[in-house]
């Protein structure tokens, strides 16, 4: 959720959750996308270190161009890295993050790539939403009350 939120807050659009790629048969925590850039996010606690060395694998056939392993446990993001490197998986694109130094990556792109915001942001999703648009004329409240009111009665006298 922290990631998420600071994603947002410098206009990433972020797709949360798993997140499946069929074409490498993968699913990602969370995606994160602001401009060209495009980052698979693996954020790992219990799965064992065989399992996120097979996803990050799977992942670099993805056409990504980051993939970013996140975790609070600096051995097991060590051991992620050595056996990735030992199964000579190349990990140009792969990069090993606590929390918050994760944040504060996002952070250095975002200044990196100032066009990228503005990208994410003309994205229908991210269009400030006016909550005015479609509000109604006095007559067509009118109209809607009684029809509202008709309704009520009639399901009153059943």
């Amino acid at each position: 959720d922290k990631i998420r939120a600071e994603a947002e807050s410098l206009d990433y659009t972020v797709s949360p959750g798993e997140v499946s790629f069929p074409e490498v048969h993968g699913r990602a925590d969370i995606v994160l996308e602001r401009g060209k850039r495009k980052i698979i996010g693996q954020v790992t606690v219990t799965t064992p270190v065989k399992y996120e060395v097979e996803s990050i694998e799977k992942f670099l056939k993805a056409g990504v161009t980051h993939i970013a392993v996140i975790s609070t446990n600096r051995q097991k993001l060590y051991l992620i890295q050595r056996t990735l490197e030992e199964r000579g998986s190349s990990a140009d694109t792969v990069g090993f993050y606590s929390p918050s130094e994760f944040n504060s990556q996002l952070f250095d792109w975002a200044a990196d790539d100032p066009n990228g915001g503005e990208i994410e942001k003309a994205k229908p999703k991210k269009q400030p939403i006016d909550f005015n648009a479609g509000k109604l004329s006095k007559t067509e409240l009118e109209i809607n009350m009684q029809k509202m009111l008709e309704k009520l009665k009639n399901a009153l006298k059943h």
